[in-house]
């Protein structure tokens, strides 16, 4: 019997709070589509948000034909060994570079904004350890902060939302459908993308949710409460800043520190500055889980906590070589995200799900069949005991 990689255990709720804050992680950076759609970017969430929904019916689908595999065990079952495999190292290196991208976030932020004369290394390094050692406590410890930081980003933007009413002017967010059709179109694939398509990561512990129950429940409204959450950051940056929010490197920055009443209430942005460093961690955390959870199970591992430090050596210098200050970051989200990204959460799930569907049950019978010791993986530790 394969060894049990992960111990611990996931509820729906906590499912569902989770993926709201994944989503919310990047509503704090909505620089990735203002840059693309401006002042119309409200469009292209709700398009974007139309389009996930399809990727959760992918998601979910997946799942049901599948029970007892995460994503690695369904893609070997389907594609076979050799080819399950090989895109199953691909997913590795895709996990990887979300998380480089994440960390590359968070460094720009704290450089160009909280400590600017702190070496980036250094941040980087502080960062990667403390993500690293959250993922050792395996999905379960991981979602159980989910909650908090759901109520944490959830209270910081209706703040910011209050305390920036007065500032807000509508008539900002007109003229509306002035943009060709296909930049519409490209805005809601980056949508659906870079916040939306994110969710697929808990496809990796998929069979760690207690009760064996549907997926598409807390992923729908986890979903939900993350694109309501999108939609109105957008909403609130473009009737603060106006044009100013399609070149601003971060928009949701830009906006708050316009707080200030009565010099009073001044340098809310703390708190916005809080928040996004907190769900950056918690990304990044779970980025760091499905890759060295992956990894462990594609090469028949016994643990995969050990692979963690080498994962975040990997991440730093991907950091570094690739990702550069925040503008090019942004312009990496607005054109490279649709075509790379969209490739792992949307074409890959999508080809395996039809591919099952071609070839049946006696079809799926025998793919499971072909690929045994994955669903050992994640049995529970009773049944591990035994």
């Amino acid at each position: 019997m394969a060894a049990v990689l992960d111990r611990t255990a996931l509820t729906p709720r906590q499912l569902l709070f989770s993926t709201a804050c994944v989503i919310q992680g990047s509503a704090l950076l909505s620089s990735f589509v203002m840059a693309l759609t401006g002042r119309e970017s409200w469009i292209s969430a709700l398009l974007g948000f139309c389009i996930s929904l399809g990727l959760v019916f992918v998601y979910t689908a997946l799942v049901r034909r599948y029970p007892g595999k995460n994503l690695f065990g369904m893609l070997e079952a389907v594609f076979g060994r050799p080819l399950g495999r090989l895109i199953c190292l691909l997913y590795v290196f895709f996990f990887l570079t979300m998380i480089s991208v994440n960390v590359n976030d968070a460094t720009n932020f704290v450089v160009d904004y909280i400590m600017p004369h702190t070496p980036p290394l250094v941040i980087v390094l502080t960062f990667l350890f403390i993500c690293g050692w959250a993922a050792k406590k395996g999905i379960g410890g991981l979602c159980k902060t989910g909650f908090v930081f759901f109520v944490l980003v959830t209270a910081v933007t209706l703040v910011n939302l209050l305390l920036l009413a007065k500032d807000m002017d509508f008539s900002n967010l007109l003229p509306v459908f002035q943009l060709p059709v296909s930049t519409y179109i490209k805005g809601g694939f980056v949508v659906a993308s870079v916040p939306f398509g994110e969710i697929l990561v808990f496809l990796m512990a998929a069979p760690l949710v207690k009760g064996g129950g549907s997926l598409r429940r807390p992923l729908l409204w986890g979903l939900g409460i993350g694109a309501f959450t999108l939609l109105a950051v957008i909403i609130r940056n473009v009737t603060v800043l106006g044009n100013l929010a399609s070149i601003a490197s971060l928009p949701s920055y830009e906006a708050v520190r316009h707080i200030r009443m009565a010099e009073v209430i001044t340098r809310v942005d703390v708190l916005y500055a809080l928040a996004m460093l907190f769900i950056q961690f918690f990304k990044v955390g779970l980025y760091f889980y499905a890759a060295a959870l992956g990894l462990a199970q594609l090469f028949r591992l016994d643990g995969y906590t050990f692979l963690l430090p080498v994962m975040g050596a990997l991440a730093a210098a991907y950091s570094f070589i690739v990702f550069g200050p925040s503008m090019e970051n942004a312009y990496w989200g607005s054109h490279v995200v649709p075509v790379f990204a969209l490739c792992f959460e949307g074409l890959v799930p999508l080809l395996t799900l039809l591919l099952s569907l071609l070839r049946g049950k006696k079809g799926r019978e025998r793919a499971a069949a072909a690929s045994p010791g994955i669903p050992d993986d994640f049995s529970s530790p009773k049944e591990a005991a035994i």
